[in-house]
């Protein structure tokens, strides 16, 4: 039960820090111009997910992996593809 009530103090902390930074996200400044949207995106959502409940083997940490791959590249080819919006590409990775 305390490591639950850690894991969800440490998330609202995230989420209040989030609300404070002017453009909205910890994600923008720090990991999106280094490595563009689709990798910023992926770390992400696999952060938010380690965080929320830490994969106790090697199954669980795949299927984290494939949900933030998998959620990277619907979130890529909605907004890429279909609502013809420019994502940032990183100065990094070129991608």
């Amino acid at each position: 039960m305390q490591v639950i009530a850690a894991r969800l103090a440490l998330l609202g902390l995230v989420l209040a820090a989030w609300q404070l930074l002017p453009s909205r996200g910890l994600v923008n400044p720090l990991l999106l111009p280094p490595l563009g949207f689709r990798i910023a995106t992926f770390l992400f959502v696999l952060s938010l997910q380690v965080t929320l409940e830490w994969p106790r083997g090697r199954k669980h940490w795949l299927l984290a992996i494939a949900v933030a791959a998998a959620t990277s590249l619907i979130c890529y080819l909605v907004f890429q593809n279909y609502l013809s919006l420019l994502l940032p590409r990183g100065t990094w990775s070129n991608v």
